[in-house]
């Protein structure tokens, strides 16, 4: 068994869904991903799980071929976790009028995410013999910080174009939160069309920014259309 980020994905559904089940406050669960996250990268750092999983150790058994898949769920699970308090943040009931509560929010988002990736970049210029860069393949805290730092920097833009200047829900969000998975499904396959069809290491920028704009209207108009047609 080779292992692939849609395994990942599958038992992330699992065990999200277990820990979930707990219905842990928002505190309870904010001290069980920190201490969880705390947890695995001293496995990594302090008894150098890390060198095992990244090293030239053979892959004769189904551990061993598939270690990377398996010791990275952690920081997944994670980072799954982070991004619900997130969401569960924004999402939550405020005693004031919606407009106020919104822009209270969006003031502790900014400066969260402002905290966030000054902290991923001191965490990513930390130099020391025991300490990975951004790993995906460890999932390990860098990874986990830098990722929910950008989540959380396209999450505070998204609300600010929400509260400030757009009435409503925008049309592309709606369709694809009414087609999450078929919408990550299909990125994906235009990716690996994109990856087929040029040699993307060697594309200059400005071509490159227009394939990924073209890329980007093809999977919008896609989503768009089956929004409308709901499908």
């Amino acid at each position: 068994v080779h292992w692939n980020f849609f395994l990942t994905l599958a038992l992330l559904q699992g065990l999200s869904s277990l820990l979930l089940t707990l219905r842990l406050p928002t505190f309870g669960l904010a001290i069980l991903a920190i201490a969880w996250l705390g947890w695995y990268q001293s496995m990594l750092t302090v008894w150098h799980w890390q060198d095992w999983v990244v090293g030239s150790v053979g892959r004769e058994s189904l551990f061993t071929a598939n270690r990377e898949g398996i010791f990275s769920l952690s920081g997944f699970a994670v980072l799954y976790l982070l991004a619900v308090l997130l969401i569960r943040f924004v999402n939550r009931r405020g005693s004031e009028t919606a407009a106020v509560e919104h822009r209270k929010r969006l003031l502790v988002l900014w400066i969260f995410a402002l905290l966030l990736c000054i902290g991923v970049i001191l965490v990513c210029n930390t130099e020391s013999e025991n300490w990975l860069s951004v790993s995906r393949r460890l999932a390990n805290s860098p990874y986990v910080l830098y990722t929910l730092a950008l989540f959380a920097l396209q999450l505070v833009c998204f609300f600010t174009i929400d509260v400030t200047v757009l009435p409503t829900v925008s049309p592309l969000l709606q369709a694809v939160n009414f087609n999450g998975l078929a919408a990550f499904l299909l990125a994906n396959l235009l990716t690996g069309l994109v990856n087929f069809s040029i040699q993307t290491l060697y594309v200059a920028p400005f071509p490159a920014f227009l394939i990924l704009a073209a890329y980007l209207a093809a999977l919008s108009a896609i989503l768009q259309w089956c929004y409308y047609r709901k499908v």
